[in-house]
């Protein structure tokens, strides 16, 4: 039985709204190594969206004016673009995800959701790039089959994944709320090739 009972303070969750703000502003402190060119696109149409929706090397907004999702339609492939929006965000299945942030102002508890087979980062065995981060101020929840290589999910709620997740190739996960993930699960860490980390002052106290 533990000894004592300790709680760590998430303060990194406190400022992924001024994160998710410094990626649509093109803050150097966030933007990836892969974005180009700084100048946001709008996306034109937020339904069944692929990667010919998508310009690499840009950061991609959309509004949905307080309701509404943008859709990436099953068996696409996304690679080096950012993508900023107030809008929830569903991924058909078979998604994958290569040097991509995607994040959301949304609050609902699914704010971001998957179909099977969602992939978050490119299966390299943990070289470095390749990598793809998921960050919402709500929650998030892919069904079976969450493969996660160099992944990250960082949600102010929830994060809840079904069966078959295999993050054995570098997968990390921030939830403000609780994570649930359900049987036949593996997760591990990269020692290298995790990229570029979202990072937060932390006080310590030597003698």
């Amino acid at each position: 039985e533990a000894l004592r009972e300790q709680r760590i303070s998430l303060a990194f969750l406190d400022r992924l709204g001024t994160i998710i703000d410094g990626l649509e502003d093109a803050d150097p402190e966030y933007t990836p190594d892969y974005i180009t060119n700084v100048i946001p696109v709008e996306l034109k149409k937020t339904r069944n969206l692929t990667d010919k929706d998508f310009t690499p090397g840009r950061i991609h907004t959309t509004n949905c004016s307080g309701g509404g999702t943008v859709s990436i339609k099953s068996n696409t492939t996304l690679t080096d673009i950012v993508l900023v929006t107030d809008c929830d965000v569903t991924f058909g299945s078979n998604v994958t995800l290569e040097n991509v942030v995607v994040a959301t102002r949304s609050t609902d508890t699914r704010s971001v959701s998957a179909a099977a087979s969602l992939q978050l980062g490119r299966d390299d065995g943990c070289a470095e790039g390749g990598g793809a981060e998921i960050l919402t101020l709500g929650g998030f929840r892919a069904a079976s089959k969450l493969t996660m290589y160099g992944g990250k999910i960082i949600a102010a709620g929830d994060v809840d994944f079904a069966a078959q997740g295999d993050g054995g190739e570098g997968a990390s996960i921030v939830a403000g709320g609780e994570i649930d993930g359900t049987s036949n699960t593996t997760m591990g860490v990269c020692g290298a090739g995790m990229g570029k980390a979202y990072i937060t002052p932390r006080l310590r106290l030597a003698g």
